[in-house]
């Protein structure tokens, strides 16, 4: 598989390409989970696991929070990790996918 090509191109800057790009990633993330908890409550309710109103009247306690702030710290790592790319070299990222092509990572 080779992943080389050019970098989707929105502006001509190049740092605002970065972030569009950084954006459309936490905007598909966003979409896919409220989808996905939709359609959980909806199957949660309709089954009577659930009643009406229930998520929103959950109350989370101190350890829940902390976890919930520890996956979140890992979504905005992972939604701007596009901000990192500009740093490195093409050559360093060419020699990344040749590595991982070839198994080495």
């Amino acid at each position: 598989m080779d992943t080389r090509g050019s970098r989707p191109a929105f502006f001509d800057n190049a740092n605002h390409d970065i972030m569009m790009t950084a954006l459309l990633e936490v905007m598909a993330q966003l979409w896919a989970t409220r989808d996905y908890a939709a359609a959980l409550e909806k199957l949660l309710v309709d089954k009577g696991v659930l009643s009406p109103g229930d998520v929103e009247a959950l109350e989370w306690d101190t350890e829940e929070l902390a976890a919930n702030e520890r996956r979140r710290d890992q979504f905005l790592k992972d939604a701007f990790r596009a901000l990192n790319s500009e740093f490195m070299t093409v050559d360093k990222r060419n020699q990344q996918i040749d590595s991982f092509n070839e198994g080495d990572l």
